[in-house]
């Protein structure tokens, strides 16, 4: 059982667990912070701008300090926000191709998740690993 217990606890603290536990919490604060925004009087098409600045910062921050257990800085900040703006484009393009082929919107909506997802830890790591061998 200690074994089986290792086990679980080592696969936990793999830096892609972390990651999507992250990305899991910012996404469902990002649904709070809008629902706090519009509920509060804000229209929801301006609501979507505080809501996603702040998990922007709340997700580089926590991607820097949890998922890849560095340092937080000004570097890693634009860095994040160069990634995502590269995944932002990635999951436009291949939108289009999903349409074509189709999908519905929630087959889209997943299917641009874990590309978003899966484009950005690499990257990100990539990066985090680049840095560390410097």
């Amino acid at each position: 059982m200690e074994k089986i217990k290792n086990s679980f606890f080592k696969f936990l603290n793999k830096s892609i667990v972390r990651f999507v536990g992250v990305g899991v919490v910012g996404e469902f604060l990002y649904l709070l912070l809008f629902a706090i925004f519009t509920s509060i009087g804000l229209k929801s098409t301006f609501s979507i701008l505080p809501s996603g600045i702040i998990c922007i910062l709340f997700n580089s921050y926590m991607h820097a300090k949890f998922s890849f257990k560095i340092g937080f800085n000004l570097k890693f900040f634009l860095q994040y926000i160069f990634v995502q703006l590269i995944c932002v484009l990635f999951t436009y393009i291949f939108s289009f191709l999903f349409v074509s082929l189709g999908m519905n919107n929630i087959s889209i909506a997943f299917s641009t998740l874990i590309i978003w997802g899966g484009l950005s830890f690499l990257i990100m790591s990539t990066f985090v690993n680049n840095q560390n061998k410097q």
